[in-house]
Formats: structure tokens, C-alpha cells, sequence
């Protein structure tokens, strides 16, 4: 994922699929340039929400605030995105990875066709809302 963001930072892609927790990480890092879309249909998506209401000042009020933070804060995102992504099957002690788990090589970083998006995009995107959209419900 690193070597994904620096790639959009050095303008060597200009879009780029990152799961949300690590883009949240990323963010403070980028001084308010970097943004994403979550798809709203047509994808498997994962929403986890938390809502808080508590009056400044008011009893608990700082106890809501922490929490708050806490839910949001990096480690409980990528916990909540390991868990939702990837369940250990097997006898794996205390949640422990196989040794062989990780990739034998780094990630590779692939330029974006932008002129085939473009040149495609209207036909990728109809062909999706016949083929694709909707069809979990």
C-alpha cells in the first residue's frame, strides 16, 4: 500500500484501489489532498457505524469523545478490516498467520490506462449496471 500512495503522490497514477482503513491512515500525510469514494451499489461493501450523542460539558460527554477516537483511530481500522476480510480457518493459536502467508514478493505498482478508461468508460459502466448492479439484492 506505501508503494501505491507514493506512486499517486508522484503523480505515476492518479487513481488508486486501497481498502479504507489504510487510506484513513495515509491521510493526515497528505495535508488534505487525498480523498475517496465508497460505492454505494453494485459491490460487496462493509459499513460499520458508530454513533455517539453527548452534549459538551455534559456527564460522560469526555468518555463519548475518547471513544469515538478510539473506533476511528488506525488500529481498531485495520482490526475490524482483517476481521471482516480474512477469517483463520484451521488450528491457528491466538490468531496466529501461517508462516507462509505473506507474498514471496513485494507488491507491484501497475500505471493506470487512463486513455482505455476514458476511451471505455461509458460501455464498462453500462455494461455494469446490466450485467452486475443491483444483482445482490
Amino acid at each position: 500500500m506505501r508503494e501505491t500512495l507514493r506512486a499517486l503522490r508522484l503523480g505515476q497514477v492518479s487513481l488508486v484501489i486501497a481498502p479504507r482503513a489504510e487510506v484513513e491512515a495515509a491521510r493526515p500525510d497528505w495535508e488534505g489532498r487525498l480523498y475517496y469514494v465508497i460505492p454505494e451499489s453494485g459491490v460487496p461493501a462493509l459499513v460499520r457505524v458508530v454513533a455517539i450523542t453527548a452534549t459538551a460539558g455534559e456527564p460522560g460527554s469526555d468518555a463519548a469523545a475518547r471513544f469515538a477516537e478510539h473506533v476511528r483511530s488506525s488500529e481498531v481500522l485495520t482490526a475490524a478490516k482483517l476481521h471482516t476480510r480474512w477469517e483463520p480457518v484451521g488450528p491457528w493459536d491466538e490468531g496466529r498467520l501461517p508462516d507462509d502467508f505473506e507474498l514471496d514478493r513485494p507488491w507491484t505498482t501497475y500505471p493506470l490506462a487512463v486513455d482505455l478508461a476514458v476511451d471505455s468508460g461509458d460501455v464498462w459502466l453500462e455494461r455494469w449496471n446490466r450485467d452486475v448492479r443491483g444483482r445482490g439484492k
